[in-house]
């Protein structure tokens, strides 16, 4: 933990920014809304990762979610982050509807009985002999595609898409989870502190029509409680269009992540 001016306190892991208070909501806002937008209902989801438990307290935000589990396999990080950033989670932990889980991910989907309307993964970069790498497999997404119900939604954080980096891990998750899935949409976000635009993808096997701006609002306004501080209709289809250099190597050619050749998306 450290202070980091004008953001307020942030987490590291490995030397690395993972959350920071004041301008998480760039972040976590997108990352859940937009797959629960897409699915539009959402009632079970289940997030991996999120130590911090902004992803969780973003979903529980939806009148219809009834079930959120987070599985996180690093209980020091998660004990950290309740202890010293409370002010992300806020009363998200205390909910009824929440069920935070310590242990691996892989293992946890292997005995999930529970199908999912929502999977986020928000997960540390799959860097070499991290505990991520193979959360990013080929065989991982079907495992998830397996858990989750007919019209259900993946989104997964994908690293940069900047365009010194865009033809690394970014176009990587996209191929991947296209030989997965019937529908991907690639997105882009900002998060200030990170200093290079996100990727975040969107996966699905039911191609759902995002609605258009005024029935967005609406929608957002009757499904979610209390106004968001980042997204919105307009942000929401901003998110979508990304720069058409990005959009080109998003298509990742043939080149995909699998437990044969987990290899760091970095290199």
């Amino acid at each position: 933990m450290d202070d980091i001016g004008a953001y307020g306190r942030a987490l590291f892991l490995d030397g690395k920014i993972q959350t920071k208070e004041d301008d998480e909501p760039f972040y976590h806002e997108p990352l859940v809304h937009l797959p629960c937008l897409v699915h539009a209902n959402p009632e079970n989801v289940l997030i991996l990762g999120d130590a911090d438990g902004g992803a969780a307290r973003e979903a529980l935000r939806w009148h219809s979610v009834k079930s959120v589990v987070v599985v996180d396999t690093d209980g020091e990080a998660v004990e950290a982050c309740r202890k010293y950033l409370p002010s992300i989670a806020r009363r998200a932990l205390d909910d009824p509807r929440f069920n935070l889980i310590i242990g691996g991910a892989l293992s946890y989907i292997g005995r999930n009985q529970t199908p999912c309307d929502v999977i986020i993964c928000d997960l540390t970069d799959p860097m070499e002999e991290g505990p991520s790498l193979r959360l990013f497999t080929r065989e991982l997404f079907l495992s998830l595609r397996r858990s989750l119900t007919p019209t259900g939604v993946i989104s997964i954080m994908s690293g940069p898409t900047s365009l010194r980096e865009s033809n690394v891990l970014f176009p990587r998750m996209c191929a991947t989870l296209s030989s997965v899935f019937a529908s991907v949409r690639p997105s882009q976000i900002f998060v200030p502190t990170y200093r290079s635009p996100l990727g975040i993808v969107i996966a699905t096997d039911k191609v759902q029509r995002l609605p258009g701006p005024s029935e967005l609002d609406l929608k957002i306004e009757k499904s979610i409680k209390r106004e968001m501080n980042v997204l919105d209709s307009a942000s929401v289809h901003g998110d979508f269009v990304i720069p058409s250099v990005s959009e080109e190597s998003s298509g990742g050619g043939n080149t995909t992540f699998h437990n044969r050749q987990p290899d760091s998306g970095f290199r």
